[in-house]
């Protein structure tokens, strides 16, 4: 079970069948540096980097529509041709009016690269609730078919071994081999991702009133989960795990990172960027969700060979927004 929040197709209903999540082979999860090039080219935003144009082609820009021109809020994640991954928060918090656009690199000029779509259709994790904003924060976003490109490319979620329907083993012994690729331990049939690294990156805060108009990003740690749990007590971390930069200190994601990818170095989606406060704190690291704890919930649904049908599912829907998809 899992709620809708329905938006009208504007144009036609989807049609053709979904990708799965990635055609890239998996690999093992490393916990060295960042799948993407970077740029020497330092900035103010709590200790982060300039990203290469490019870099980052998994990253959209979500905005609210209901001003013109729409202004940035939240990131996302590509899965496939008709799948974002934000968080919930940025969905229920924020104007019915959304706008996802991908590949963005500078929010200032149009590039070429970029297109644009209003989400038809938005699902959030059942566990999700108004009480806990942060445990199970997680949103999927469906939109129209869109192609890929040089600066829009899809992420890979993280292997599960025990999902035969989405690596589709021959046999055990390949299953047992896929187990043996990645070098972190499971624990009640998640990732052990303790001590694994990741890129940030977005358009976030870079201090207490000025946001960036070009992607920054930066490399990240994930930290123990009772490092998190001292970190922040009154936390539910069944779903969630902290991240920061255990070297400089001082770095992290903000606001306007929210629903941001947590990336490794082989391109896996690691979690979500939910929530810091304060931003980049060496006491409160930042809390993301984690991908092996939602991906069972996740992997039906953007599997789904005919997306449209799920707009025909009774289940507690709710109308957002009657505006167009555009190209």
């Amino acid at each position: 079970m899992y709620r809708i929040y329905l938006l009208p197709l504007a144009v036609a209903i989807i049609s053709g069948t979904t990708n799965t999540i990635s055609a890239r082979s998996p690999g093992p999860i490393s916990s060295t540096r960042s799948p993407t090039p970077r740029s020497t080219a330092k900035t103010s935003i709590i200790g982060g980097d300039i990203a290469t144009p490019g870099s980052t082609p998994w990253l959209v820009s979500i905005r609210d529509a209901q001003y013109h021109p729409p202004p940035h809020f939240c990131g996302g994640t590509i899965l496939n041709h008709y799948w974002i991954l934000t968080t919930a928060s940025c969905v229920t918090s924020s104007s019915i009016n959304l706008l996802v656009v991908l590949g963005e690199y500078n929010q200032d000029e149009d590039e070429g690269y970029e297109k644009k779509r209003t989400p038809l259709l938005s699902l959030i994790h059942p566990n999700y609730t108004y009480f806990n904003m942060h445990a199970y924060n997680v949103a999927l976003l469906l939109v129209s078919y869109f192609s890929y490109g040089e600066r829009i490319q899809p992420a890979p979620l993280l292997p599960n071994p025990g999902d035969r329907g989405m690596w589709q083993y021959r046999d055990e012994s390949e299953e047992e081999l896929t187990r043996k690729k990645f070098p972190h331990r499971f624990k009640d049939e998640k990732w052990d991702l303790e001590g694994v690294e990741g890129l940030i990156a977005g358009w976030g805060r870079m201090n207490s009133d000025e946001y960036s108009s070009v992607v920054l990003e930066a490399n990240l740690t994930i930290l123990s989960n009772d490092a998190c749990q001292s970190a922040y007590p009154d936390e539910d971390m069944e779903s969630l795990m902290c991240a920061t930069d255990i070297v400089r200190g001082g770095v992290g994601a903000c606001m306007g990172d929210s629903g941001g990818g947590l990336i490794s170095k082989d391109g896996y989606v690691l979690g979500i960027y939910s929530y810091a406060e304060p931003c980049a704190s060496d006491e409160f690291p930042g809390i993301y969700v984690n991908m092996s704890v939602i991906q069972q919930w996740m992997c039906p649904i953007i599997r789904h060979h005919q997306p449209e049908r799920l707009f025909r599912e009774n289940i507690d829907f709710r109308i957002h927004s009657s505006a167009s998809s555009l190209d």
